[in-house]
């Protein structure tokens, strides 16, 4: 999974390049959320082989939270949309195979309990993405 989520921060890097967004793996520092700037987090999901017929190279729907972090709830959906917009009409190369499509299983924002050293509100918006992988390299 490590290659495929290599893949994901790289393609949001280069999708918020020149934007005032810090992205992260897994969960955000106190450091980096204490700023407040926009932020995004990304998780790794669960994993699961699909039961498709697809000869020696096996496909697996991987699942990706990203959260969005925003002053804004509208700035907070606004980066998850455009998240979901540039995964759903990328197909990629990866690696060790292709990403064939990607899904939005489940998405909700919320007011984060959480405020800035301002005392500002931080709005939340959460989804769970789904990838469709294909292997291109045989297990033994």
């Amino acid at each position: 999974m490590v290659s495929f989520l290599k893949y994901i921060f790289e393609e949001m890097t280069r999708l918020f390049a020149g934007e005032d967004v810090s992205i992260v793996w897994g969960t955000a520092s106190e450091s980096i959320s204490k700023t407040w700037k926009d932020l995004i987090v990304i998780s790794a999901g669960q994993s699961t082989l699909t039961e498709e017929d697809t000869g020696d190279f096996p496909i697996e729907d991987k699942t990706v939270r990203i959260q969005c972090f925003a002053k804004s709830m509208r700035k907070a959906v606004l980066l998850g949309d455009k998240i979901f917009k540039h995964f759903y009409r990328t197909g990629s190369t990866l690696a060790d195979g292709r990403v064939i499509s990607a899904t939005r299983d489940s998405e909700d924002t919320v007011l984060d309990p959480d405020r800035t050293a301002e005392g500002e509100e931080i709005w939340q918006n959460i989804q769970d993405l789904i990838f469709k992988v294909q292997r291109s390299i045989k297990e033994n």
